[in-house]
Parts: structure tokens; C-alpha cells; sequence
């Protein structure tokens, strides 16, 4: 069974609206390109030619694909929301938020910080990006939240205040104000309370808007040609159709970057340290890309990795795309291997730095124990920073 993909190719009008025909793979398969016209919590409005159709969103494997951040700043959320917004605001402990889908509002406990400038290289962003969602080492005290200047230089406490002018953190009970000008990055650890652990998926999906924007989402409502999306923190944001690039249900798939491995990481280095796989990350930390595609979901790792999932015989098929990270430039070259109880059902040729990423679909009917093994090819392991792309199970 082959995955198949199309590309953006046409527009058309949903009432006063572009409607942008996306490319839709369904869970059997098939393909679709089609416009989107509404949607809620459980089915899609679709348009192909003349033609018009509900689609149950269980049904739906994806729609779209994300797009990377058009500009900051950029607001992180506990649930592992990153949301593009054009002015916040911070007072009191609530946060205000304002973008192109509107303003809302949420207290600053359900906030994981704040990219305010975006640094010049994709490495640069990669390590702002992980200092706010793993937080920021902070150098005094453990719980401290960490403003992060143009400088190098930090300033930790607790924030107190945050407007389009500066800053105010309150340390050791001296209120320190900086220019937020002067400011690239705000990592609150002291304030923030994580709500959604790490290993447990949104109840609707994920979702991405063309401005960047990426969140999971819990609940869809559908209110005069606006799609309004709710968080599990509780953030809430409306889109037009136009304005969303990428939908990734969860009610009948589950990626893998969402559920915890059996045995955790093996990866048995040649020569260098150990290192962990990363959930949504690449084996260093940055972010899934592959050429010029970014990819939200999905599992890095390094060679001579293996990871075991659980399948307790529920689910019927696995789907990844495989490539070795952008990262890697031309190096490397390395062997993917997928073991379903103890009996290989695919292995990869060669996948070496700057080959496109690989459909694979393996049959799991009945398994019980899902194997995902990298192993190097040759030359080592330079440069083999292995993405398992939307890994996922149904």
C-alpha cells in the first residue's frame, strides 16, 4: 500500500472566503484534493469540483501540511501550544493576547513563555525554541522565571508585568524593568503549571494555522464561517478556513511522539555518548525539518537506536515517512528497520542527508510489540540525525 500525496493547487470561494483546495489522505488510503469549508469536533465540510461532502474527522488521516513561523512574537502555552500573536500583555498574573485570530485572554500558570525576537540562523531558534519549552537554566534559583537578553546577560525573578514596552520582573523583591526592545526571550518556570502531561494526546488533534501557529486541540466550534479552536490550557483562537494549513486527528490515530516506548531509548553508540531520542525534536533538539519542510510530529533519533511500542493487538497499520534531518547537510547515511514481534517487515535501502523523506506503510494487524530500529550505514555515525516523520499507529 502506497501513500500517495498532492500539493496545494487551486482556490476557490467559500462564501466572501478563499477556500484553498489542500491535499486530504484518508486512514484507508485513498486521496482527496479538496476545499475545506467547515469544520467542528467531529467531521469536515469538503468541496471537490462541484461536488460537496461531510467527512467524519476520524477518517482523516491528515490534512495539509505545517508551515514554519512567519514571524514572532511567539507565544508558548503549558500544553505545548505555539502560537504567532502580534501584542501580549501581562498583569497580575493574566496574560492578553492579541493576532489575527482575535484576543483572548488566560492566567499566566497555563504560559511557558515568550520568543519576542527571532535570532538569525535556524540553530539559534532551535535552542531559544527548547529554552522555553524545557525551560530556561536559570542561574540563581530553581524556580526562577528567566528573561533572556540581546545580550547573553539574564535577569531572573518572577515576572510581574509585560506590556508592548518593557518588562517587569520582580527579583528578590526589587522590580527590575527592561526595554522589551532589549529583550529576546522569557522563559517562565516560576509561574507556569504544567496541565497536559507529555505522553498523553489532545482529544481532537493538532492543528496549524499559515501564520506558523501549531496547538492541540481539544474541542472545534463552528460559528458563522469561523472555526473556533480550544486548547486543553483553555486558549482559544478562531481561523477561516484560509487560515488553516494542517489538521492531524487523534481520535482514531495515535502518533507515537505521543505515547511513552515500552523500554524507553536503547541506542548503543559506536563511539560517541549516548544520546536520547527526542519527542517532536530531532536527536539534538531542534526541530523536524527536512528540505524545506517542517515537521511537527515525529521521533529523532541517533543511529544504533532502537524503540518498542506497546500495540496490545488494537491497531491495524503503521505509517511514517522516513529521511535523515536537514541538520545532517549531505553526511551520513543510515538503515531503517521496523520489527513487528520479532519479525522484520521493512527495512530501508540507504537513506542519506538531502534524500527526500520515504513513505513507509507496514501491516501490524494482530501485533503486539512495534520495533523501530536505526542503524548506520557507513562512515559512522556522522551526520545521522534520523527522523521517524509522523510517526504514527491506527
Amino acid at each position: 500500500m502506497k501513500i500517495v500525496t498532492l500539493f496545494l493547487l487551486f482556490a476557490g470561494f467559500c462564501g466572501s472566503q478563499v477556500c484553498i483546495a489542500a491535499e486530504i489522505l484518508l486512514l484507508d488510503s485513498k486521496k482527496k484534493v479538496a476545499e475545506l469549508l467547515e469544520l467542528d469536533s467531529k467531521a469536515l465540510l469538503l468541496r471537490s469540483g462541484q461536488d460537496e461532502a461531510r467527512c467524519e474527522i476520524e477518517e482523516v488521516d491528515q490534512l495539509g501540511s505545517p508551515t514554519s513561523f512567519k514571524k514572532t512574537p511567539l507565544l508558548f502555552l503549558a500544553d505545548g501550544s505555539v502560537i504567532a500573536v502580534s501584542k501580549v500583555e501581562v498583569n497580575s498574573g493574566r496574560l492578553t493576547a492579541w493576532g489575527v485570530w482575535g484576543e483572548t485572554a488566560l492566567p499566566t500558570s497555563r504560559v511557558a513563555g515568550f520568543l519576542l525576537h527571532e535570532p538569525d540562523t535556524t540553530a539559534a531558534l532551535d535552542q531559544a525554541l527548547r529554552n522555553i519549552q524545557e525551560g530556561l537554566p536559570p542561574q540563581r534559583r530553581k524556580l526562577s522565571d528567566v528573561a533572556m537578553l540581546n545580550t547573553g546577560d539574564q535577569v531572573e525573578g518572577v515576572l510581574s508585568k509585560l506590556d508592548a514596552k518593557s518588562l517587569t520582573i520582580l527579583s528578590h523583591g526589587v522590580k527590575i524593568s527592561q526595554p522589551l526592545s532589549s529583550v529576546r526571550l522569557l522563559s517562565l518556570r516560576q509561574t507556569r503549571r504544567p496541565l497536559v502531561k507529555q505522553s498523553q494526546a489532545p482529544k481532537v488533534g493538532y492543528v496549524g494555522l499559515t501564520d506558523g501557529s501549531y496547538f492541540p486541540v481539544a474541542k472545534i466550534e463552528w460559528s458563522d464561517g469561523v472555526a473556533t479552536f480550544e486548547t486543553p490550557s483553555g486558549f482559544r483562537l478562531s481561523a477561516l478556513p484560509s487560515q488553516i494549513a494542517v489538521i492531524q486527528q487523534t481520535q482514531s490515530v495515535t502518533y507515537l511522539s505521543d505515547v511513552l516506548p515500552w523500554s524507553g531509548n536503547k541506542h548503543r553508540p559506536a563511539i560517541s555518548l549516548p544520546r536520547k531520542y527526542r519527542r517532536d525534536l530531532n536527536v539534538n533538539g531542534g526541530k523536524l525539518r527536512v528540505g524545506r519542510q517542517l515537521y511537527q510530529k515525529g521521533l529523532g533519533v541517533a543511529p544504533l537506536t532502537s524503540l518498542v511500542y506497546g500495540l496490545r493487538g488494537e491497531y491495524k497499520e503503521f505509517r511514517t515517512q522516513i529521511a535523515l534531518d536537514t541538520t545532517a547537510g549531505k553526511r551520513g547515511g543510515a538503515i531503517f528497520v521496523v520489527t513487528v514481534d520479532g519479525e522484520e517487515k521493512f527495512r530501508s535501502d540507504v537513506i542519506r542527508g538531502g534524500d527526500a523523506p520515504r513513505d513507509v506503510v507496514v501491516d501490524i494487524t494482530g501485533g503486539n510489540k512495534l520495533t523501530l530500529t536505526v542503524t548506520f550505514a557507513d562512515g559512522g555515525e556522522s551526520g545521522d540525525i534520523a527522523n521517524w516523520l509522523n510517526a504514527r499507529v491506527f
